[in-house]
């Protein structure tokens, strides 16, 4: 394998690719489960954020081809900089996140995809995914309303399921509300652009500077959502602290009401009752635990 012309010192596997040792450079040769329409419409994102001064997001090295992406035995992949990650159940690297994701916000919004490439558009699915999750909910309440004796799983849910109930509800409520539908117009007219996915491994280091680095997802899509998601991936005390650091740079005034029916869904809780009704498994005891903790339900 070349790229630009340099020669391959050593090549190593590892979990998601190679990572490739070059003369004087390191790169990732990381694998990637998504089509290849949909990596050049993210490819083009990332070149229009770089073009109008944001480049704290990685970057994907254009082949002999001019391809951003290369293929191998069947599979996509992409060549990155090689990349620390950064756990962002730290405090200090949530801040920082939060810092980088409005000012990717700020910079992409008004991203128009060439005519060739079809975008990636999420607006209201995330919503389609709660009102899913939801009716698995009700399944599930009425089916342990009907029975006398309630198996381990039952009885560890059970005691949750009134406010389960009440806070997607309350949430749902504004998430169907004009406000919303108004927030959804605004956002497809100001055409902003989301990672839409926000989870482990998201922010990177590299030569002391960090990163975005999970743009897997990055779509057409309401930006109430990714900082909803932020929040709940962080320690709850930090929320207002990140709204104020996201605010420094938002690209528009925030809904707080939106945000904060994002916030109050339950969903990871939820999930894990939807894979109960699915499996039956009793083992999702414990994960129902964690994702209770999660959810910060009560």
């Amino acid at each position: 394998m070349e790229l630009k012309g340099d020669k391959v010192k050593k090549v190593e596997k590892v979990e998601d690719g190679y990572v490739v040792y070059m003369l004087d450079k390191i790169y990732h040769l990381k694998k990637v489960n998504i089509k290849e329409s949909e990596l050049l419409f993210i490819n083009e994102v990332i070149e229009y954020v770089n073009n109008n001064g944001f480049d704290n997001i990685i970057k994907f090295q254009r082949l002999s081809n001019g391809k951003p992406y290369m293929k191998y035995e069947g599979d996509v992949y992409v060549v990155i900089d090689n990349y620390n990650l950064i756990d962002l159940k730290k405090d200090i690297n949530a801040l920082c996140y939060a810092s980088l994701l409005s000012k990717f916000h700020a910079t992409a919004k008004g991203f128009a995809a060439k005519f060739e490439i079809k975008p990636s558009v999420v607006w209201g699915k995330r919503l389609e995914k709660y009102k899913n999750l939801y009716r698995v909910l009700e399944k599930f309440i009425d089916e342990v309303s009907s029975k006398s004796k309630h198996n381990e799983f039952e009885q560890q849910v059970i005691p949750y399921l009134d406010e389960l109930k009440s806070r997607s509800k309350k949430s749902m409520k504004v998430l169907r509300s004009i406000s919303y539908i108004d927030l959804l117009e605004t956002s497809m007219k100001n055409k902003e652009i989301v990672l839409y996915d926000i989870g482990k491994n998201s922010l990177a280091e590299k030569d002391s500077r960090h990163f975005i680095y999970n743009v897997f997802d990055i779509s057409y899509g309401l930006i109430e959502e990714d900082l909803a998601v932020l929040i709940k991936k962080c320690n709850k005390n930090l929320k207002e602290n990140i709204i104020d650091i996201y605010k420094e740079n938002s690209p528009r005034e925030l809904n707080i009401d939106v945000l904060e029916a994002y916030i109050l869904f339950p969903e990871n809780t939820l999930k894990v009752i939807r894979d109960y009704v699915k499996q039956r498994d009793l083992s999702l005891i414990d994960k129902f635990k964690k994702a209770s903790i999660k959810d910060g339900v009560r």
